[in-house]
């Protein structure tokens, strides 16, 4: 499949930090715990169980209004800054995710929510691709983005989807080991049909990077190897982290020749040779303010950043570590409050899609 240039189609994005000019934010208005939890069972630290407990007391479902409303809050401060960075921006449409789902398959009490876009759609070039999921509470989630998905389609997008996944039992391991912390000793997903989330790719150019994990299994990969075609390398990268669920908490290139990543999550040595030529450097550890009243979802939200270009880059105000560690490195970091959105499984990279950065398809290595 040959992939068109966004200044063909006025769409599109090859890499993580080119020039950004249009892009998709989330929104976790009606959020739900998921009502299906054996991914979250499969990615959740046991260490950091305790914090659904803080966000669901006494059994309810449903995100509480004031931590939603502060969410909402800060999505609408980064929006500012992007347009005021003279980024176009989108935002998702939420749907009714109190709503249950049957199929013949299985049935769920109630969906998500539509807070990160990164997971649900893939976006290289001018192709859209919606994923096929394994969170059965996240069957539909993309119908929260569809209004954008059809304006870019009429710009030319070109919009698929993969497989429409049955998500049966033989889609999951019926019994998933563990060692003596509790660390899965093997992956949620079996091979039984193509699954994937968006999330667990990075772009480089011509060579896009993946990780197999909870949410991702090789026929995933393999299927969007195939939909590629000969103008891109997916090269697939191990990672260090059991409850694995998505790239962007793992590594994160800062520009063409720099790369963070998160010492617990990632072993530079895994990557593929191409990379000798760039810069590694270990991620500073996330700080948790003083106004949580959570507790702790991951040790590495804080390089879940959101570049503009190769210079200024969208971080966590409460992140003094990584602030410090960026301009120590030349960059310019543009600050924004976005510690309520954590709870939400995500920060600037998963709650946003890039639609548009201005940029060639090329080799950056």
């Amino acid at each position: 499949m040959t992939i068109h240039t966004s200044e063909q189609n006025n769409i599109g994005t090859f890499t993580e930090w080119d020039p950004l000019e249009e892009v998709l934010l989330g929104d976790p208005l009606g959020a739900m715990k998921p009502g299906e939890m054996a991914v979250f069972d499969a990615v959740v630290p046991p260490e950091y169980e305790h914090v659904l407990d803080n966000i669901f007391p006494s059994g309810s479902r449903c995100y509480p209004s004031d931590l939603i409303d502060a969410a909402r809050k800060e999505v609408t401060e980064l929006r500012a800054i992007l347009e005021g960075e003279g980024v176009k921006v989108h935002v998702a449409q939420p749907i009714d995710f109190t709503q249950p789902l049957k199929t013949p398959d299985w049935q769920v009490p109630n969906q998500f929510c539509s807070s990160n876009p990164r997971d649900s759609l893939l976006l290289i070039g001018d192709l859209i691709v919606e994923s096929p999921m394994a969170d059965r509470s996240r069957y539909f989630e993309t119908f929260a983005y569809r209004d954008v998905l059809k304006e870019l389609n009429e710009r030319g997008a070109r919009w698929i989807s993969a497989p429409k996944p049955r998500l049966s039992d033989k889609s999951f391991v019926s019994d998933l080991k563990r060692d003596a912390d509790g660390r899965p000793t093997q992956w949620l997903t079996t091979e039984e049909e193509i699954l994937f989330d968006a999330a667990d790719f990075m772009k480089f150019g011509k060579d896009i990077l993946v990780s197999r994990s909870h949410t991702t299994n090789e026929a995933g990969i393999k299927w969007v190897r195939q939909i590629l075609g000969s103008d891109f390398t997916v090269h697939e990268v191990e990672t260090k982290n059991a409850f694995a669920m998505h790239i962007d908490d793992t590594i994160m290139p800062l520009d063409e020749g720099r790369l963070v990543y998160s010492p617990d999550y990632f072993d530079p040595a895994a990557l593929p040779d191409i990379f000798k030529t760039w810069e590694m450097f270990e991620a500073p550890e996330v700080i948790y303010s003083a106004k949580n009243r959570l507790g702790r979802l991951s040790g590495w939200l804080n390089i879940n950043m959101l570049s503009l270009d190769e210079k200024r880059i969208i971080v966590e105000s409460n992140q003094e570590h990584t602030i410090k560690f960026l301009k120590k490195l030349g960059m310019q970091p543009i600050l924004c409050e976005f510690e309520n959105y954590f709870p939400f499984v995500g920060s600037f990279h998963c709650a946003s899609l890039d639609i548009k950065r201005r940029g060639q398809l090329r080799n950056c290595f």
